[in-house]
């Protein structure tokens, strides 16, 4: 079997935070101010990854439900602490 190409990958915004409430808008003057977004691109907040770990997990789940199989994330403001979050309590939440 050769290799499956992919159509199209949009990078996902996350941001891992103690609520959905309290990411919401950093996370909006995030995309707002330092994002460039293409006009194809479904990179907005509408569909950026943001809350508790257990409520960035169960976003993921859902675009893997939708038939996602890869998908990249952009941590917030590029933060190595976010980065850890997500290894650390993210990802876990998906197995």
């Amino acid at each position: 079997m050769g290799r499956r190409r992919l159509e199209r990958v949009d990078p996902l915004a996350i941001y891992v935070g103690r609520s959905r409430e309290e990411t919401e808008a950093p996370m909006r003057r995030w995309l707002e101010t330092e994002w460039d977004v293409a006009a194809w691109s479904e990179s907005t907040l509408e569909h950026a990854i943001r809350g508790s770990a257990a409520e960035c997990a169960a976003q993921l789940r859902a675009h893997v439900a939708s038939g996602v199989d890869r998908v990249v994330l952009i941590p917030y403001r590029y933060e190595p602490e976010q980065v850890e979050l997500i290894a650390r309590e993210v990802l876990p939440g998906l197995a």
